[in-house]
């Protein structure tokens, strides 16, 4: 998906993979912080995921809006764990910035431009600093407002 459309109500889904390329990963986990305009639905495991399980704990405003994803303990070495994440955009959180505004005051409003998220992976295992570039993503989804217009006379 390359953007999200304004009121369109759809899902969003984000597959994670995780690779452990070296020894076993003890308490690997992955962090998703959300932006407060998107709300946290399910997970899905994937067939192909070597981990033996995946455990989500849903995001709270205390806990700074991360989902916490532990996905083994061990992570096996060589192994990759793999699930979909599924969120779904507050379609009225998107709109000025999470004030309440009904749909006919969207123009008199301003929309947030993106929906952005971070995703970080760790472990308790120690990890050279040179291998650390890839246990962080930074994900921006543009929002697109689009409308369709039939003027008749």
């Amino acid at each position: 998906m390359d953007s999200y459309i304004l009121g369109s109500g759809g899902r969003l889904e984000i597959e994670v993979s995780v690779l452990n390329a070296a020894e076993d990963a003890f308490e690997a986990t992955v962090y998703l912080h959300l932006p407060p305009q998107v709300s946290f639905v399910k997970i899905d495991r994937a067939e192909e995921s070597d981990a033996t399980s995946i455990l989500c704990s849903p995001p709270a405003d205390d806990t700074g809006r991360v989902l916490r994803c532990d996905i083994g303990n061990p992570l096996p070495a060589f192994r990759t764990a793999v699930f979909g994440i599924h969120l779904q955009p507050i379609h009225s959180s998107l709109i000025d910035g999470g004030s309440s505004s009904s749909s006919s005051e969207i123009n008199s409003t301003t929309t947030s431009s993106s929906l952005d998220f971070l995703l970080e992976v760790n472990s308790t295992n120690p990890e050279e600093a040179s291998q650390m570039f890839d246990n962080r993503l930074e994900l921006s989804l543009p929002i697109r407002v689009q409308t369709d217009l039939f003027i008749g006379g």
